[in-house]
């Protein structure tokens, strides 16, 4: 039992050693595989959009703190990496955030929503199935992390990080895409 317990904390430090998704962009989609370990299973979605997703749907990888079981990945004609987006299974908290300014530095935007209004609402149902859709104009405007953002975004020199937010379905996400 100490033996498996060893081994497991040995690949999870392994993981959280390489959890710099940002050293991805610019690579071969072959090279997502051997960065996220053989846990997870790379599905094409579409034309160049691979969409990974942890093999047992129960267990999460963590990304500083925040649990996750998929990874999306866009890549270019050439199968060259251009963004790299981790689905979070709830809200990112304020010890991610500090987490990412001591490793990035402070965002330059931090993107609050100032007014939003409704133009449309569709409710689809069957038996299996409730699909809500909604369209929004909404108003943006700086604010800070206490204020629940939208959006946060680190510009640095070869790529920028996007956080998405929404916290009325207790989901996020991270981006980091090639300029």
């Amino acid at each position: 039992m100490k033996l498996l317990l060893t081994i497991l904390i040995y690949k999870t430090s392994l993981f959280m050693q390489n959890n710099n998704f940002e050293k991805l962009l610019g690579r071969d989609i072959s090279t997502a595989k051997s960065f996220l370990g053989d846990d997870f299973e790379n599905k094409l979605f579409q034309k160049n959009f691979y969409y990974t997703k942890y093999k047992n749907e129960t267990i999460y990888k963590n990304f500083y703190g925040i649990p996750f079981n998929c990874v999306s990945f866009q890549t270019d004609e050439k199968e060259i990496i251009e963004s790299v987006t981790v689905h979070f299974v709830r809200v990112t908290n304020r010890a991610f955030y500090d987490q990412l300014i001591e490793i990035y530095g402070n965002p330059n935007q931090i993107k609050v929503i100032e007014k939003r209004e409704e133009i449309s609402r569709h409710i689809s149902t069957d038996e299996t199935f409730r699909q809500e859709m909604t369209q929004n104009i909404i108003e943006l405007r700086e604010g800070s992390f206490e204020e629940n953002p939208l959006y946060i975004i680190w510009e640095k020199e070869n790529f920028t990080i996007t956080i998405f937010s929404r916290y009325k379905n207790g989901i996020s996400e991270i981006t980091f895409k090639n300029k």
